[in-house]
């Protein structure tokens, strides 16, 4: 074998120094031109150490043809080598594009929980803003709770028709405060009523039947410029007066008093003050 490659490696070049000499040589006729062939073939058979001319051919053609491979085989490799080197690049090329996605990704997700961070502590603020709203409330329902409390004691108020309406005698809580307000409103009526009736026993005898009625009904120019407005009582006496369209004329004085003090009379609160005005 390594003759062989030996003689397939020598050959061609042999071979090849031979056809550059016989170039050089001005052949003038035939006999020159076998002569120099006949040179040639004896420095290849010295050099190759074989004097059977056929075998050196064949030598020389298999050498040709392996030369030929190789050469196809190197070709083959370097166009396979150029396309590694194309896919090479061009897995870089998507590589940097991953990358470069990759930190927008990164930085898009950043910017979303610093604004979801922002609106976590907005949130926190407006949860913090509402619960100091919610205490301050809480604190003033306390406060109108207690006041109400307050009045009811000190206008001895009856509060077991409001317990006896809600079933419940707990007290007064965030729901049935406004019923409680009810109660003081129409406590605070009476007294209003007691004290007009009251008064209107110093106004002159002459006055006149109409003014008198606004007098008693509190509808004095004082009271009308305050443009005052009172929501309807919670609970209200069957027996109260209630003044109606049947009626054609007008009230007389000593009407409007017997319908008046029928409506009072019948709460009891004017004894109490009939009582206290005496003492004092």
């Amino acid at each position: 074998v390594q003759d062989n490659v030996t003689s397939g490696l020598i050959l061609p070049s042999v071979g090849c120094s031979a056809v550059s000499a016989l170039k050089e040589q001005k052949v003038d006729s035939g006999e020159e031109s076998l002569e120099a062939l006949e040179e040639v073939l004896e420095k290849i058979q010295t050099v190759m150490g074989d004097d059977n001319l056929d075998l050196l051919v064949n030598r020389f053609i298999q050498a040709e043809d392996r030369n030929f491979a190789l050469f196809n085989f190197v070709n083959d490799q370097n166009n396979e080598a150029e396309t590694l080197r194309k896919q090479i690049s061009q897995i870089q090329k998507q590589m940097e594009q991953l990358q470069l996605e990759s930190l927008q990704r990164e930085e898009q997700h950043r910017s979303l929980l610093r604004g979801i961070d922002e609106q976590r502590k907005e949130c926190e603020s407006q949860a913090e803003n509402l619960e100091n709203q919610a205490s301050a409330v809480s604190r003033i329902l306390d406060e109108i709770k207690e006041g109400v409390n307050s009045l009811l004691s000190k206008m001895e108020c009856d509060r077991s028709v409001i317990e006896d309406k809600l079933g419940s005698s707990a007290g007064i809580t965030e729901n049935n405060v406004m019923f409680y307000l009810g109660l003081v409103e129409q406590k605070t009526n009476e007294l209003l009523t007691i004290h007009t009736f009251l008064k209107s026993k110093d106004q002159e005898q002459d006055q006149s039947p109409a003014d008198l009625a606004k007098f008693l009904l509190g509808q004095t120019p004082e009271l009308l410029q305050q443009n005052l407005t009172i929501q309807p009582n919670l609970k209200s006496h069957p027996d109260k007066f209630s003044l109606t369209d049947e009626e054609e004329r007008p009230f007389s004085q000593e009407e409007l008093r017997r319908t008046i003090m029928k409506g009072v009379l019948g709460t009891g609160s004017y004894r109490k003050l009939k009582a206290q005005s005496a003492a004092l």
